[in-house]
């Protein structure tokens, strides 16, 4: 079905500029009053600018844009962020380097430690046979000595180790 071409008219313009405008077709002048009447494409458009200018102010109820200022602000924020995470790479990955070098560096030197010296180590397994009497009382002095500075590295030195690492300046 071939539909028929629509013909402009030369009012549509002052028909689209009243309702730009905000005016609704009750609101028109005289003239334009009459030519919307009778012309069914300037009816056409004032009754869907009277729709449009609906939603229009629908719109505008609900929602709440933020201010030029506010928006500006947050870009600049986001560009200056991106740019410091853009500048920190390198850095970040230098310090991953290291502490996988470091992690790798106490397991190679505990191993060679503990390997050379496997009799120490039967030893010290034999005076704390469970990790919980390790901390009794009447443990040896160098089974208390070692669980207690284990449990002092776990808690302290280790926490505050991986915070300066990994802590963003």
């Amino acid at each position: 079905m071939v539909e028929p071409r629509r013909v402009e008219c030369p009012f549509e313009s002052e028909v689209v500029a009243a309702a730009i405008a905000g005016r609704s077709p009750g609101q028109f002048d005289a003239e334009l009053r009459a030519h919307v009447d009778v012309c069914s494409s300037c009816r056409e458009v004032a009754e869907i600018s009277r729709f449009l200018s609906a939603e229009l102010g629908t719109a505008h109820a609900e929602a709440h844009p933020p201010s030029a200022d506010l928006v500006w602000w947050r870009a600049q924020r986001r560009a200056r962020l991106e740019a410091a995470r853009a500048a920190e790479a390198p850095v970040r990955t230098a310090q991953l380097v290291a502490v996988a070098f470091a992690a790798l560096a106490v397991v190679v030197l505990g191993w060679w430690v503990f390997g050379s010296f496997g009799s120490m180590l039967a030893e010290f397994r034999a005076l704390a046979p469970a990790p919980a009497d390790a901390l009794r009382p009447d443990a040896a002095p160098l089974v208390r000595g070692a669980a207690v500075l284990a449990l002092l590295v776990a808690a302290v030195f280790l926490p505050v180790a991986l915070y300066l690492v990994f802590a963003d300046e």
